[in-house]
C-alpha cells in the first residue's frame, strides 16, 4: 500500500527531497554542533539525555520543549544500543556529537515525511497537483526556518508539528459538514497542546481554532481538551510548576528577554527595534499579514459572511498577536509557527482575489515559479555568508584534535560555539538539573585540567566552579589558551589583544614570567601555548595566612579567635561542641541560621589574590563557600569546590585574583546553607597574595 502511494504522488516527494538534501548540505558545511551558535544544541541533547537516565526534573524547562526530549530520549536509548557497551551517560560524554548527528537525522527524517504528508492530504482534498506543491512550499517561506531545520532544536520540532496540524487545518476548512464534528475539536486540541508544550510561544495560535470551530460545544471541547493535554505533553515543567510559573510571570511582567529588564509589560523602545527587524527580516510574512488586513478589511465594508472569511480573520488575527509576543521577546525563530502558516495565507488570497478556478490555478502557478527563485537565492547568499565563519572554527578545532589533545586548555568561548565540545558540555551542564555533579564529574575524569573564560561575566571557571586565573596558571607549566575572537561586540584582533593583556599583567619589564608562543590564528579564532614559569609567579607575591579554627572566643565574646587579630570573624553563637574537624569546636548552620562566621578584609586592590579553605559535613550538597563586594552586584563568588575529603568532612575551596577595582575596596568571606539540615564548618582560612612592592 505505502509504496502504491508513493508510486501515484512520487511529484509530491520533489520538495521534501529538496528540502533533506538542503538542509543534508547545511549541516555537512558545519557537522559539529558546538560550533554552531543559534540554540545550543549540547542543551537539548544533555536534557535528553538526562530524561533517558530517568530524571524528570530538568533545568532546561523554559520552552518547555517536553516533546522534543521525549523523542530524544528514546533516540538516544535506542542508539546507545545499537553503537555501544558503554553505559548511555558514558557513551554520550565520550561521543555527544554522534547522538546529536542521530538526532539530527531523525528530526529530519520525520519533518521531511511531515512535509510529504502535508501535500498528500492537500492534494487528496483540493485535487490540485499544484495546490499540495503551494503548501510544500512553506518551509522555504524563512531562511531562518531552513536553517533551523539543520539543528537539534524545539523550534525545528515546532516545524515538524506545524506541517502536520496545516494538513489538518486545510482538511478541515474544506468539509462540506463540520458543525458537529468534536473529533476536528479534538485534532485542534492535540496539535495546539503538543506546540505549546514545545515552544511557550506558539501560545498565540491558541485562538485560530476558536474561529474555526462553528459551535460553542466544539470550541468548550476544544479549550478543555488542550487544558488537560497541554500539561500532560510538558510534564517536565509541570514537575517544577512554580518554576515555571516563575519564568513565565518573568517573561510577562519584564520588557526584556527572558524575563530580564525593567518592570514592565512592554518597553515602547525594544519593542519598535524589534518589529522593524522583523519587518526587515521576514519579508514574504509582513506582506502576507498586509494582504490579509486589506483582505479583512474588505470583507468588513461588505459586510460579508462564510466560512472562509472566517478562517481569514482568525489567521490575520493570530498572526498580529504573535508579532507582538516576538516583539516584546525577540528571537525570529519564535514567529516559526505563523510563518509556516502564512503558506495558508497565501492560498486564502488566491481564493479571495480570484474569481474563477481558471485564475486560481495560474496564480498559484506563478507562485510556485517564482518564488523559489527568490527563496533558494536568498538561501544560498546566506549560506555563503556563514562558510568563512564556519571554515575558521572548523580548522581551529582540527587543529587543537591533532596536536593539543588531552593537554591543559583554558577556552574563552563565543556565548553559544567555539572550536571544543569540552565548552559545549560545561555551558550545557548548567541546564541538566539536580543531577548536573554527576554529569561534570564524568566530564571533569574525561578532560581534566579544562578551564573557561566567560567575557561578558569577566570570571574564570572550572569544571565545577568559579577559579581564579592566578590559580590557573599557577598549576601549569604548560597552558594552552584558545580564544573565540568574536565573543564580544569588539573587533577580532581588539578582544584577542585585551585576553592576552590579563596574562601579559603578570610580566615585568626585563622579567617575563609568562612566554606567549602563537600557534594558531585565522579570523574568528586564536590559539597560543603558555609557557609559564610557576616558582616565580608564585614567588612574584607575598603571601599572608589567617585561620580561624572555632577553639577560641574573644574577650569581650564579639569574636572568634583567629591566627591574626588583625582580622575578625563574627557570628561566634553559632560555635558547637557536638561535631569538629579539628580541636573541640566548630559552628553550625541551620534553616534558622543559615550564614556563618565571616571575614572582611580590606584595602583591596587590583592583582591582589585569595584563596579560602574551610571545612564542612553535611547531608546535602546545600552549602556554598562566598566571597562577595559590598554591593554584590561589583562582585559575588560562590563556590561548592570539594578539593579533599577525610573522615566524613569536604574541604571547600574558593579563589579568586582581583582584575578590576572594587568599589569600597573591601571583600567579605562567609558560609552560606540553604539546606533543611543542619551543616558543620570549621577550619576557616584565608591566603591572600599581594604583588611584592605593593604594601597592604
Amino acid at each position: 500500500m505505502v509504496m502504491s502511494v508513493l508510486k501515484k504522488y512520487g511529484v509530491l516527494l520533489i520538495l521534501p527531497i529538496i528540502y533533506t538534501c538542503f538542509c543534508i548540505q547545511i549541516t555537512n558545511k558545519s557537522q559539529n554542533a558546538f560550533i554552531r551558535t543559534v540554540d545550543p544544541e549540547y542543551i537539548h541533547l544533555m536534557s535528553s539525555i538526562n530524561l533517558a537516565e530517568g530524571n524528570v526534573s530538568l533545568q532546561s524547562i523554559e520552552s518547555p520543549a517536553t516533546p522534543l526530549y521525549v523523542l530524544g530520549a528514546i533516540t538516544s536509548k535506542v542508539t546507545c544500543w545499537v553503537s555501544s557497551s558503554d553505559s548511555l551517560k558514558e557513551d554520550f560524554i565520550s561521543n555527544p556529537e554522534k547522538y546529536i548527528d542521530v538526532l539530527r537525522a531523525v528530526l529530519l527524517l520525520l519533518t521531511s515525511i511531515s512535509l510529504f504528508i502535508l501535500g498528500y492530504v492537500v492534494q487528496k482534498v483540493s485535487h490540485s497537483w499544484f495546490t499540495s506543491m503551494l503548501f510544500q512550499f512553506a518551509p522555504f517561506l524563512s531562511i531562518d526556518i531552513m536553517l533551523t531545520s539543520t539543528l537539534l532544536t524545539p523550534d525545528h520540532f515546532l516545524i515538524m508539528v506545524m506541517l502536520l496540524y496545516m494538513a489538518v487545518l486545510f482538511n478541515y476548512i474544506h468539509q462540506e459538514k463540520n458543525t458537529g464534528d468534536l473529533k476536528s475539536a479534538l485534532y485542534f486540541s492535540l496539535f495546539t497542546a503538543l506546540g505549546c508544550a514545545t515552544k511557550i510561544t506558539f501560545l498565540p495560535l491558541v485562538i485560530l481554532p476558536l474561529f474555526l470551530l462553528s459551535n460553542t460545544k466544539q470550541k468548550l471541547v476544544y479549550i478543555l481538551s488542550t487544558g488537560i493535554l497541554s500539561p500532560l505533553f510538558a510534564f517536565t515543567a509541570v514537575f517544577q510548576y512554580e518554576r515555571f510559573f516563575a519564568w513565565v510571570k518573568g517573561l510577562i511582567f519584564h520588557a526584556g528577554n527572558y524575563g530580564t529588564g525593567e518592570e514592565k509589560i512592554i518597553s515602547s523602545t525594544s519593542f519598535l527595534n524589534n518589529l522593524e527587524k522583523i519587518i526587515r527580516t521576514e519579508i514574504p510574512f509582513i506582506v502576507i499579514c498586509f494582504l490579509l488586513l486589506i483582505c479583512v478589511f474588505l470583507i468588513l465594508i461588505k459586510k460579508k459572511k462564510s466560512p472562509q472569511n472566517k478562517v481569514l480573520i482568525g489567521l490575520i488575527c493570530t498572526f498580529i498577536l504573535h508579532i507582538i509576543l516576538v516583539s516584546k521577546h525577540f528571537a525570529i525563530r519564535y514567529l516559526t509557527p505563523s510563518i509556516l502558516l502564512g503558506v495558508l495565507g497565501i492560498y486564502l488570497l488566491i481564493l479571495f482575489f480570484s474569481h474563477t478556478k481558471k485564475i486560481q490555478k495560474i496564480s498559484t502557478i506563478c507562485f510556485i515559479v517564482a518564488y523559489p527563485l527568490l527563496a533558494f537565492t536568498t538561501i544560498y547568499r546566506t549560506n555563503k555568508q556563514l562558510l568563512p565563519y564556519t571554515a575558521s572554527r572548523k580548522s581551529a578545532h582540527e587543529y587543537m584534535e591533532r596536536n593539543l589533545k588531552g593537554t591543559p586548555l583554558l577556552i574563552v568561548p563565543n556565548y553559544f560555539g567555539t572550536g571544543t565540545k569540552q565548552y559545549a558540555l560545561w555551558f550545557a551542564s548548567k541546564w541538566v538539573g539536580k543531577n548536573a555533579p554527576e554529569f561534570i564529574d564524568d566530564m571533569n575524569k574525561k578532560c581534566p585540567d579544562t578551564y573557561f573564560f566567560i567575557p561578558d561575566q569577566n570570571k574564570y571557571f572550572n569544571w565545577r566552579n568559579e577559579i581564579s586565573l592566578f590559580d590557573v596558571l599557577k598549576s601549569h607549566p604548560t597552558l594552552n589558551l584558545y580564544i573565540s575572537l568574536d565573543a564580544t561586540k569588539m573587533k577580532e584582533e581588539a578582544f584577542g589583544k585585551a585576553i592576552l593583556k590579563n596574562i601579559n599583567a603578570y610580566n615585568r619589564p626585563n622579567d617575563t614570567i609568562i612566554k606567549i608562543n602563537y600557534l594558531f590564528h585565522e579570523k574568528y579564532d586564536l590559539i597560543c601555548q603558555l609557557t609559564i614559569d610557576t616558582s616565580r609567579l608564585v614567588k612574584s607575591y607575598q603571601f599572608n595566612e589567617v585561620l580561624c579554627d572555632m577553639e577560641g572566643i574573644t574577650a569581650d565574646k564579639k569574636y572568634y579567635k583567629s591566627s591574626n587579630r588583625s582580622f575578625l570573624f563574627k557570628n561566634n553563637q553559632l560555635r558547637t561542641s557536638e561535631k569538629s574537624y579539628s580541636g573541640k569546636f566548630s559552628e553550625k548552620l541551620t534553616k534558622a541560621n543559615m550564614y556563618g562566621t565571616g571575614c572582611s578584609i580590606d584595602n583591596v586592590k587590583v592583582g591582589d589574590y585569595f584563596e579560602a579553605t574551610i571545612w564542612k559535613q553535611s547531608d546535602d550538597d546545600d552549602y556554598l563557600f562566598v566571597c562577595s563586594a559590598k554591593n554584590p552586584q561589583d562582585l559575588y563568588i560562590a563556590s561548592n569546590t570539594i578539593v579533599e575529603e577525610k573522615n566524613g568532612w569536604q574541604k571547600i575551596k574558593l579563589s579568586i585574583s582581583i582584575d578590576k577595582k572594587i568599589p569600597g575596596n573591601t571583600l567579605n568571606f562567609y558560609s552560606w546553607y540553604q539546606g533543611n539540615s543542619a551543616c558543620y564548618c570549621d577550619d576557616f582560612k584565608i591566603t591572600m597574595g599581594r604583588t611584592k612592592g605593593k604594601a597592604h
